[in-house]
């Protein structure tokens, strides 16, 4: 996808911890429908 030259940082993290640790520290989360779609039959 990139070159090695172009990389400047690499994180090992898999994505779920990083989700998992966003969520610890937000426990609170407000969704809003803002209409920006429209389910078709």
């Amino acid at each position: 996808m990139f070159q090695a030259d172009k990389i400047i940082a690499e994180n090992k993290t898999p994505m779920s911890q990083i989700i998992a640790d966003y969520l610890r520290r937000h426990p609170v989360i407000t969704a809003e429908a803002d209409q920006n779609f429209t389910v078709m039959p």
